[in-house]
């Protein structure tokens, strides 16, 4: 930790909406406050930045992702109008599979921080212009990635229906928390599904993967939870550096 402070000026106070992958959000909140530390050298709990987490369960979302998407509008609905009342400035999401109808829900009312925009503009300036992208049964379908990819010029390969198996297997053990000893196998699966498709690095879209073990990450690989605290942090008023962000 720097040893002087570096704090960024106050901003607004960031709301949290955990529940679609309650204990993501909690590790979530934990990467993002150590960073912000190693970024600023807070040491006093007035140099942290202000956040209000709300980690209920979010409705009609399982392992797949959105399986009711009325009810997930809904459930949004009213951590929005909380959020209001509690004078929240911005609002983050961890789960890639709800945040367009979060954006829909906000509008007008709260900032939305867009990391998945934000991560495409971070792969936009790695060089890369070909990916594939490991999310949720209902990102893929509703598009959650490839429309900011594209708004970016790069290509994006999504996972066929057999091997999108291996990803839900993958995110519902996330979901809990932990990774069991045939993770390898479902990882293998997806990595040998990709190295046909000539792509420059893998995008780990759904924040549960990032409990994946980082030995099996290739170099290029890019980590949806670095991303999220990413683009949390320049809303805080601190820029990090691609290579400097941990993994």
């Amino acid at each position: 930790m720097k040893t002087f402070l570096n704090l960024p000026p106050k901003s607004g106070r960031l709301g949290i909406i955990g529940g679609a992958g309650h204990l993501i959000a909690a590790h979530f909140q934990v990467q993002l406050l150590n960073r912000f530390q190693a970024y600023s050298g807070a040491c006093r709990d007035g140099d942290f930045p202000r956040l209000l987490m709300v980690n209920e369960a979010v409705e009609g979302v399982d392992e797949t992702g959105v399986t009711d998407h009325e009810l997930s509008r809904l459930s949004l609905r009213e951590y929005i109008r909380g959020f209001s009342c509690s004078n929240v400035d911005a609002v983050v999401l961890p789960c890639a599979s709800l945040t367009k109808i979060l954006a829909q829900e906000a509008e007008g009312d709260i900032q939305v921080i867009n990391w998945v925009n934000h991560g495409a503009h971070q792969i936009k300036q790695k060089g890369f212009q070909r990916i594939g992208i490991v999310g949720s049964h209902s990102s893929k379908n509703d598009g959650i990635f490839l429309p900011e990819l594209f708004d970016h010029e790069i290509e994006a390969v999504v996972l066929d229906t057999a091997t999108q198996y291996h990803a839900d297997m993958l995110i519902s053990q996330g979901i809990r928390g932990y990774i069991s000893n045939d993770y390898q196998y479902h990882v293998e699966k997806i990595r040998a599904y990709f190295s046909t498709q000539k792509i420059d690095a893998i995008w780990w879209g759904c924040t549960e993967l990032s409990f994946l073990d980082k030995a099996w990450l290739g170099k290029n690989d890019i980590v949806s939870m670095d991303v999220l605290v990413s683009s949390c942090l320049k809303y805080l008023g601190i820029e990090e550096n691609n290579e400097n962000s941990s993994r």
